[in-house]
């Protein structure tokens, strides 16, 4: 995953012809993400809507197998370090809908083969493991009160679920 913003070219299609034109500034400002605040050592990114940010960033610079920590950062406050073990080593992170808190994916288990979700409140607790499941879910988002993400089963295919950040509790969406 590069770590240095990548040059990226903007296009505009004209719907009605399918003509393809360069993009005007003002599209380009609609799809450019704002990185200004995202730490240079960051691999995994969220901001929450209050303005904080999470991220994820290597343990050891100089060591590319080395397990990444968990880090946030609050509008206006310290950077807060999470150094349990859970927090090592997740592969996707999200604020909840009222940016108290950080919910993050990591394997566990036998040759990584669970799914584990964890919720952290810097600065406060120890994260809580909410979800612990064979299962594997995919391309996961946070919703206001919820995260809805694929789920896979061996003997099932994909299908949505809504997972409560509080309790883990597996649902169809509402």
């Amino acid at each position: 995953m590069p770590r240095e913003p990548v040059p990226t070219d903007y296009y505009a299609v004209e719907l009605a012809t399918g003509k393809l034109t360069s993009a005007s500034e003002v599209q380009r400002a609609l799809l450019t993400p704002k990185i200004n605040d995202r730490p240079r050592e960051a691999i995994l990114f969220a901001r929450a809507s209050n303005g904080g940010t999470a991220w994820t960033s290597s343990s050891d610079a100089s060591n590319v197998n080395a397990k990444t920590r968990l880090q946030v950062s609050k509008p206006g406050g310290p950077v807060f370090t999470c150094t349990f073990e859970a927090c090592m080593d997740a592969i996707d992170l999200w604020w909840t809908g009222d940016d108290r808190s950080v919910v993050f994916m990591r394997h566990e288990g036998w040759g990584g083969s669970q799914t584990a979700l964890y919720r952290w409140q810097p600065g406060r607790t120890a994260p809580v493991r909410i979800l612990l499941t064979e299962n594997v879910l995919l391309g996961c988002r946070m919703g206001q009160k919820e995260l809805i993400c694929g789920e896979e089963k061996s003997l099932q295919p994909r299908r949505l679920v809504s997972v409560d950040p509080e309790t883990g509790a597996v649902a169809p969406p509402l």
